[in-house]
């Protein structure tokens, strides 16, 4: 053996230069191959401008890696287990949360870490095989080989930092300043991510998507009219009527508990499916003082965070670039929202959610949004668990707790992020025991676990409103999802199959939606009218329960709620218009101009630092 192994070495040194030469040229496009095939995709399927694009970046990073470390072999190695290490990272991305690494991904890196051990990763896959296989040839070869290294001098390495200059600037400017790259049939698919990525390529794709970090100025904004159009057009008093039968006539201002339920979406909204047992009994058959329907959310299997913003703030995902995680990257200081405005109004606010208070950024965004205490998972003592995750029994025992412990004089405001249902849906039955199945498909173990997971959410949310029902203070709670589960993949290819679609081209924004949807419940324990809201989205829910308790509301709550006439829905996918007709955001419709004037809202609200009118996101104290 050997002797095999240095023979196969001294033949290699005859050719020692041509080989490190055209490996290390090769690297790009070994690199540009393999990331194509683990993200399902195919360089020969590609247009020849996406693939030199492609080729461009991959030749750019290369240089530069060679640039600094000036030898062939260890820039061969270094460039093809980065990005096979990218490749493999972006494909269980893509598989988990059904969208590619995203720019703003990098941001939400911690986060990511946090929750990756909880999921099953199929090594197996022969996308992941055959690369890694070309992987192992490209560093056997490199480290038989003789290595090549570039002298250093003063002269070259000023050359080289002034070529890497000129050809950065030149591509940031064409990128980011031009319409170059949309000039060439390279845009982003804001539909569906994971085909731009296939169909234009990795790198650039992820180049193309990360101009869109950069929030330009809405044409025509003027910070003195903003929201004037809307509020003129609509009926003066109808906003203020829609919920009248609702106003408590109590003087006491009702405590406000807000949970939004970790993955609670029920995919039955798809289509219909049997199960053994109702996985949702009691949520699903909530009327008595109860107002209820579907919401439109702006992520799918992930993301949370996202969710929870626009229900907060009032603002919307849709306006803001794809892939933006607003926690990270855009609540940097107080501002106003459904937290700070009950604090003006005499509230004691509490945040709780059972998992690292770091993970989006919580624990420095709820100060910002005006939470007085913020208890996390180190706050829970002896809590019990479903899989690796506090059940929401246990995150509910908290929100008992803080009640009995408030002040007497003052209405407590809760907001509970639970975490039971968090996707990493494979623990086995010895760990979790799935009594809801269904019954009429096959290798659904994922979406049996989960629907098993919602079951006791269900029983949970249930034992508390029970517990609600039998306390002195008038309460009121607003329950949610935050989005559809991360399930198994045929799981959601076979409930698209029923509706008539495929969940690989739904072309059809209604049937998109519907992967996007999830229950919402606002509940009392005292009379209230009930009602069916149909579809609303989650920049309308805090509003929509602030008008509910009879509490003031900012300017910009009752601008949402006046445009809510007329847009009932919306998320990042596009919106639902008065006449029940389902809208892109890249077309003309009937409502173009009031969701113009709501971006421009928002964007006086989160980015115009110079004119922002504080006052219309607040209330009088």
């Amino acid at each position: 053996m050997k002797n095999i192994l240095y023979n196969l070495k001294e033949n290699f040194k005859r050719y020692d230069f041509k080989i490190a030469t055209i490996l290390l040229c090769l690297s790009p496009l070994i690199s540009f191959w393999s990331i194509e095939m683990l993200q399902g995709g195919n360089i020969f399927k590609l247009n020849i401008n996406a693939i030199l694009a492609n080729i461009f970046c991959y030749v750019f990073v290369y240089g530069i890696l060679f640039a600094l470390i000036k030898s062939t072999r260890y820039t061969t190695i270094i460039g093809n287990i980065l990005f096979f290490i990218i490749g493999v990272s972006n494909h269980f991305v893509a598989e988990f949360r059904n969208t590619p690494i995203l720019p703003s991904d990098l941001r939400s890196f911690k986060t990511a870490a946090s929750v990756a051990g909880n999921f099953t990763y199929n090594f197996l896959d022969y996308k992941i095989i055959v690369p890694f296989i070309v992987l192992l040839l490209v560093l056997v070869i490199s480290i038989f080989n003789k290595n090549y290294t570039w002298k250093n001098s003063l002269k070259r390495n000023l050359a080289l930092v002034a070529v890497f200059l000129v050809v950065g600037t030149t591509s940031a400017v064409t990128v980011y300043k031009t319409d170059f790259l949309k000039n060439i049939g390279l845009t982003v698919n804001l539909w569906e991510q994971n085909v731009g990525y296939r169909e234009n390529g990795f790198f650039a794709s992820f180049i193309n998507n990360s101009k869109f970090l950069i929030v330009e100025k809405p044409e025509n904004y003027d910070p003195n009219t903003i929201g004037q159009t809307v509020l003129a057009s609509s009926d003066s008093d109808k906003t203020m009527e829609v919920f009248s039968n609702n106003v408590t006539t109590q003087s006491k201002k009702p405590n406000i508990i807000a949970i939004m339920n970790e993955s609670f979406g029920d995919p039955s909204v798809i289509a219909d499916f049997k199960t053994n047992e109702d996985y949702m009994p009691f949520i699903r058959n909530m009327s008595e003082n109860t107002i209820k329907g579907n919401m439109l959310v702006s992520v799918f299997g992930g993301n949370t965070c996202n969710s929870e913003f626009e229900f907060l703030t009032g603002n919307s995902m849709a306006f803001l670039p794809a892939g933006s995680i607003p926690y990270q990257q855009y609540v940097t200081k107080p501002m106003g929202n459904l937290t700070s405005i009950l604090n003006e109004q005499g509230y004691e606010s509490t945040a709780i959610h059972p998992y690292p208070g770091t993970g989006w950024n919580r624990n420095t965004v709820y100060k910002d949004f005006g939470f007085s205490e913020f208890y996390d998972s180190e706050d829970f003592v002896d809590p019990s668990y479903y899989r690796c995750y506090i059940s929401d029994e246990s995150s509910y025992d908290k929100i008992k707790e803080v009640l009995e412990d408030k002040s007497d004089d003052k209405p407590k405001f809760i907001f509970n992020v639970t975490i039971q249902n968090h996707g990493g849906y494979n623990f086995g039955e010895d760990v979790f025991e799935s009594d809801v199945k269904i019954t009429d498909m096959k290798n659904t173990t994922q979406a049996n676990q989960f629907l098993s997971l919602a079951k006791r959410s269900d029983e949970a949310f249930k034992n508390l409103l029970t517990y609600l029902q039998g306390i002195d203070e008038p309460t009121i709670v607003v329950f949610f999802g935050d989005h559809m589960p991360p399930i198994e993949q045929k799981f959601y290819e076979e409930i698209y199959t029923r509706r008539g679609t495929s969940l690989f081209s739904l072309e059809n924004l209604e049937d998109l939606q519907t992967k996007f949807t999830v229950p919402f419940r606002i509940w009392a324990n005292y009379d209230i009218e009930e009602q069916d809201l149909g579809t609303i989205s989650a920049n309308y829910l805090s509003s929509i329960l602030l008008n509910t308790a009879n509490l003031e509301m900012s300017d910009y709550n009752k601008f949402l709620l006046k445009l809510r006439e007329e847009i009932p829905a919306m998320n990042v996918n596009g919106y639902i218009g008065a006449d029940g007709k389902y809208y892109k955001y890249d077309e003309e419709s009937p409502y173009s101009d009031d969701i113009k004037e709501y971006e421009k809202y928002q964007y006086n609200n989160l980015f115009d630092k110079s004119h922002k009118d504080e006052e219309k996101f607040n209330v009088s104290k």
